[in-house]
């Protein structure tokens, strides 16, 4: 880069669903950068390719360009994979203006798809440049997260009714089909910085397999999110797999007499930070809220 001085459906369903056919990385860690201010915000493996999106915010106004030998590698290995074409960005000699401290620009550059289980690679402009967009061990998801959950063979809401009115006599009180009302908000050091963002509404189901209960969106794909009884009440301990991060969040309910529960969760940082992007700032906080009414069967 040559810079003249040198930003689930969502929500619940965000929170829930999966990338079919992609594996992806949310603000990747790293071992080393050349520049401060730029940053890989994902890495996203396809059938075809790897596809990385940066985020650029100049210190001043800057002029930038991308140079064709950007290359992708395993770390350590000298087999490298070059640039195939980017998006949104101008490539060199040809200068791009980026303006002042309050612009910045998002950019995204398409790779050749890297083998499976590779882990770690370096993402290079240009080794000799300290001004280049350069980072070096780049932690990424690519073969070691779970694998992605069977779906179901209900495709439909009135296939779902039809499961449930079949064993009615043998559901979980947290079986069925529900409306659900979904919010983020944003904290910063306990405060809230925003409330209600992203309200939503949708319908999710829930089925006991095993001695877990499971959540489905209503074409009967996994959601990737899990209720387990805790002994002793109508209390449940819940757990969330982010794919994106490789990571899980957990919580507990109480499943209120009648028909209704609410559950909240902290979502991981370095989703919250893809999240808010440029207004990020470390130790920031998101909380999924969501309220659950039961809409099908109805509790007796």
């Amino acid at each position: 880069m040559n810079l003249a001085y040198k930003s689930f459906l969502l929500g619940f369903m965000l929170v829930l669903s999966f990338h079919g056919g992609a594996q992806i990385t949310y603000f990747p860690g790293l071992e080393k950068q050349d520049l401060d201010n730029i940053h890989i915000t994902k890495v996203e493996i396809t059938e075809q390719f790897t596809i990385i999106d940066f985020y650029y915010r100049p210190n001043g106004e800057a002029w930038i360009c991308l140079d064709r030998t950007f290359y992708i590698t395993p770390s350590r290995v000298s087999d490298l994979a070059y640039m195939i074409m980017a998006e949104n960005i101008t490539t060199c000699p040809k200068m791009q203006k980026v303006g002042s401290t309050s612009d910045d620009l998002e950019f995204r550059v398409w790779f050749p798809k890297l083998e499976k289980n590779i882990r770690k690679i370096d993402v290079v402009e240009d080794k000799r440049d300290r001004n280049g967009i350069n980072f070096y061990g780049v932690s990424i998801i690519n073969g070691q997260e779970k694998p992605i959950p069977d779906s179901l063979d209900q495709k439909n809401r009135e296939e779902f009714e039809d499961f449930f009115l079949k064993h009615a006599n043998n559901l979980d009180p947290l079986e069925g089909i529900w409306k659900v009302e979904f919010s983020k908000t944003h904290y910063r050091e306990e405060r809230i910085l925003e409330l209600n963002i992203d309200l939503q509404n949708f319908e999710i189901a829930l089925v006991k397999r095993g001695n877990t209960i499971h959540a489905y969106d209503l074409s009967g794909k996994s959601m990737e999110s899990n209720f387990t009884r805790v002994s002793g009440g109508n209390n449940y301990f819940f757990k969330k797999y982010f794919r994106e991060v490789n990571k899980e969040v957990s919580s507990y309910i109480k499943f209120i007499a009648g028909k209704e529960f609410d559950l909240n969760i902290t979502i991981p940082e370095s989703v919250a930070r893809y999240e808010l992007l440029r207004e990020f700032f470390p130790g920031d906080k998101i909380v999924y809220k969501h309220k659950f009414e039961k809409d099908f069967p109805s509790l007796q």
